[in-house]
């Protein structure tokens, strides 16, 4: 919403924000302590992965912008 209404610098802080204070720590819990909930760890590692993915190419998109 933030991107469509042309507010890069929001919504380029708000994606570092979700990067940092929820995907990175849930993939780092996953990765440490997923073993206990196989197989289903599978599933959540491969899903914040691709959040990441999604995220920084989000903040990507947004720099470029914020850049023209």
């Amino acid at each position: 919403m933030l991107y469509k209404s042309n507010r890069y610098e929001d919504a380029l802080k708000m994606a570092q924000w979700l990067l940092d204070n929820l995907i990175n720590p849930a993939l780092d819990f996953v990765r440490a302590y997923g073993h206990a909930a196989y197989p289903l760890n599978m599933c959540y590692e491969t899903f914040y992965t691709v959040a990441k993915r999604n995220m920084e190419t989000y903040i990507d998109l947004c720099r470029r912008k914020l850049e023209e």
